[in-house]
């Protein structure tokens, strides 16, 4: 059998097996529409080791769907129905920024553990309203529960000490601080029950951090160079910390955040993305499973109304300056409010990991 047809048979059964799971293994729509038009004799050259890189070692293996709501879960919160959308934003970054300055400074806890706890907290919230004085309780418990799922556990005892001393300002002490502790202690025993069975004892949590910077290695780092796609990456991490502090990841898979954050960034630094796919000419089609441009664009839009990195600042300046959709207008004069990048380096490609 020769290698053409042994890798024809190949995208075969990878297109039929997408088509019983009803999502694509490969790229999407690429090997299951390829596979199935021809009754199961595939046209695309999978030659292309680029392509079955991407396809098979990087974004596509196989993996349970990752846990979201639907897509109305995002804009008809249980919140919503209570307040405008405006005070539930607010009460949300308020919560979130006590969860990132609380579990960063005073727990020390990784930023994976801190991201976590955003996660446990707006997946509760999903279900639940959000209340002004309560919620913080909720997040104290978020914190607990990440500690334990990440294995940065802090003990209870410790944990109840510093949040009464971050909140108070001084040492609890003598039989008031002590009843008091105690009294904290049980209702945060009480709220992570009620914390595991809302989010249905579901610890398992993906971060945008690992596919963004997959995707910065395969698809910057050989044309711009090492200090160019380091700026980049301090950029889109800085994006991806802020995307927390809403509820897009009660919708939509954290591939597709950090998908949506790095076409943000290479629009606005015009930047060329190479291609993917040679059958898909936009190349974040060719990565995502389900999702499109629109959705793409409410990723962006959501992050940059409550970021607070500099690289958000100038790009919403950028967009109310020029009022280009997409941050990267035409206009020669948008350096105004560009944060400058190092010249590009470009490197030569290495080749793909895994393929023969």
């Amino acid at each position: 059998m020769s290698a053409n047809t042994s890798a024809d048979v190949e995208v075969a059964r990878a297109g039929s097996a997408a088509k019983r799971k009803g999502d694509a293994i490969g790229i999407r729509n690429g090997y299951g529409e390829a596979a199935s038009s021809s009754g199961g004799e595939s046209d695309i050259n999978v030659s292309d080791k680029s392509l079955k890189s991407y396809a098979v070692n990087l974004f596509h293996d196989e993996q349970m769907e990752y846990p979201h709501f639907p897509r109305r879960a995002i804009k008809e919160s249980p919140s919503s129905r209570k307040m405008p959308r405006d005070k539930e934003r607010k009460l949300r970054e308020k919560f979130c920024n006590f969860i990132d300055d609380f579990g960063t400074r005073k727990l020390r806890y990784p930023r994976t553990t801190v991201a976590t706890a955003m996660v446990f907290f707006h997946r509760y919230h999903a279900r639940y309203c959000l209340h002004e004085h309560d919620s913080e309780g909720t997040a104290v418990a978020c914190l607990l529960l990440a500690g334990k799922a990440e294995e940065t556990y802090v003990r209870m005892k410790d944990l109840v000490h510093k949040y009464l001393t971050y909140k108070n300002g001084d040492e609890t002490n003598g039989k008031d601080g002590l009843k008091q502790n105690k009294k904290f202690e049980e209702m945060l025993r009480t709220r992570e029950t009620q914390l595991m069975e809302t989010i249905e004892f579901t610890m398992w949590v993906e971060h945008p951090y690992k596919f963004f910077f997959s995707l910065l290695r395969y698809l910057i780092l050989t044309q711009s160079g090492p200090k160019r796609t380091k700026c980049i990456a301090r950029q889109g991490y800085d994006l991806i910390n802020d995307s927390f502090r809403t509820n897009l990841c009660l919708a939509y898979p954290p591939k597709a955040i950090a998908v949506g954050i790095l076409k943000l960034l290479t629009d606005y630094h015009r930047i060329k993305v190479p291609e993917v796919c040679p059958h898909i000419p936009l190349w974040y089609n060719a990565i995502l499973d389900k999702e499109n441009e629109d959705d793409l664009r409410i990723i962006e839009n959501e992050i940059l109304t409550v970021a607070v990195a500099n690289i958000a600042k100038d790009i919403k300046n950028h967009r109310n300056a020029y009022g280009s959709s997409n941050g990267c207008g035409r206009r020669t004069d948008y350096k105004e409010f560009c944060t400058p990048l190092p010249p590009p380096e470009p490197l030569q490609r290495p080749p793909p990991i895994g393929i023969p």
